[in-house]
């Protein structure tokens, strides 16, 4: 896979680079960042600089105090240096004439905030392989979950509702549904778009009911397996045919 260097500036730039980090790093490309990836006793230039070389791309961050920081703007020269292919990331507000003259003539893409989804899974389209990479749509409430090979786009806003009646659990499950459809639609490019139920098993079933009642193409259904550590994980392999079990069960 890809080895992808993240520049970005500290001050305003953080939160979206250790989100995109975490988020290529569960789809499989070797990512570094310094607030990661500098040990101990590492000396900023000369780390940053091999780093950089060893890298396929650079996905540049561009927040307001990155077009200020002496540190980015040396990254950017590095990489152009090294002839790295660069993936400007403009933040909101960012005006199109204070980016950088070698920068502005690269499509670029704008990413509002880590929620912004789509624009994350356009940044991965562009990738080596990215397109194959399934999207997940997570019905789960937050864990320690690992994910291999996949890339988890969005959470449910409804995921740690723990709906007690048959009538609370319908209510929940039809809205979670109907959040699904309207993520896979934005999706309609790719046939690798799949989902985590919720682990309330009722409303788990209730979901999945749902879905076999339709009658176009239904979704993969990914679900969680132990791995070696003893953490669950989520896998680019381990999936369910819920198109393939209808079939099955449409034959008996």
């Amino acid at each position: 896979m890809e080895k992808i260097f993240i520049s970005y500036a500290r001050k305003d730039g953080k939160e979206l680079a250790d989100h995109l980090y975490e988020r290529l790093k569960d789809c499989g490309y070797i990512v570094w960042k310094d607030s990661r990836d500098l040990y101990i006793g590492d000396e900023f230039p000369s780390a940053i600089s091999k780093a950089l070389e060893e890298a396929d791309k650079v996905l540049l961050l561009l927040s307001p105090s990155a077009l200020q920081s002496n540190w980015v703007n040396a990254e950017i020269n590095m990489a152009l240096v090294a002839q790295h292919k660069i993936l400007p990331v403009v933040f909101k507000g960012v005006a199109n004439k204070s980016i950088p003259l070698i920068i502005r003539k690269i499509n670029y893409i704008t990413m509002n905030d880590i929620n912004d989804w789509e624009a994350l899974s356009r940044l991965v389209d562009g990738l080596k392989n990215g397109k194959k990479i399934p999207r997940i749509y997570s019905m789960s409430k937050p864990t320690d979950t690992k994910y291999e090979g996949v890339l988890l786009l969005k959470r449910s806003e409804l995921a740690s509702e723990m709906p007690k009646t048959n009538k609370e659990i319908e209510k929940v499950a039809k809205a979670m549904w109907r959040d699904f459809l309207l993520f896979s639609k934005k999706l309609s490019h790719t046939n690798n778009v799949g989902f985590i139920p919720p682990g309330y098993a009722p409303l788990a079933s209730a979901v999945t009911a749902l879905f076999a009642g339709r009658p176009n193409q239904l979704p993969r259904l990914y679900y969680p397996y132990p791995g070696l550590d003893g953490k669950f994980r989520i896998g680019a392999a381990k999936f369910i045919e819920l198109q393939k079990l209808r079939m099955f069960a449409q034959s008996k």
